[in-house]
């Protein structure tokens, strides 16, 4: 007797949720600036710099519409990305990050900042970069040494246990 063929659904799930928790997830360990986007969500104010950053295996842009992505296999052509391929728009990460009782003590955190380079403290420390060891340890220890770190981490710490709660929530759905 043949052994029953079985048929793997490599397109299992909701197609709208991956997207959604690609984008999360892409938020959460990649992007520089994300604390900065869960604290004035659709209200980005862009520095200008490069419009596209590529970290660990995700292309990632922070944008007036929200925050595009892709992952770095997804692309069809080489070179660098102009336009991302997937999104997650800023009414979209307000519905999914937006409520968190936990955003009004990031806000209140951010708001605190008075420093005239205050815009390091948002940024995401090298240590929680998805390759850390790359940088010169010299950078991580800039950021331990810097005022106020233990209230950036802890910052940090807080928007990763939300993004990942909201990421844990959507795939049990």
């Amino acid at each position: 007797m043949a052994a029953p063929t079985v048929q793997l659904d490599l397109f299992a799930g909701d197609p709208e949720v991956r997207r959604l928790v690609d984008g999360l997830t892409v938020l959460r360990d990649v992007v520089p600036e994300a604390l900065e986007a869960a604290v004035y969500l659709g209200e980005w104010r862009s520095r200008g710099g490069l419009s596209v950053g590529k970290s660990g295996p995700w292309w990632y842009g922070i944008r007036r519409g929200g925050l595009q992505f892709e992952a770095l296999g997804e692309r069809r052509h080489s070179g660098w990305p102009h336009k991302l391929t997937r999104s997650i728009t800023w009414e979209e990460l307000a519905g999914l990050l937006g409520d968190d009782p936990r955003r009004q003590g990031l806000i209140a955190w951010a708001e605190s900042l008075t420093a005239l380079d205050a815009w390091r403290d948002l940024m995401r420390p090298h240590e929680l970069w998805p390759m850390p060891g790359e940088w010169h340890p010299s950078y991580i220890t800039g950021d331990h040494e810097r005022p106020g770190w233990p209230e950036r981490i802890a910052a940090w710490t807080t928007l990763q246990a939300m993004c990942t709660d909201t990421i844990t929530a959507l795939e049990a759905s």
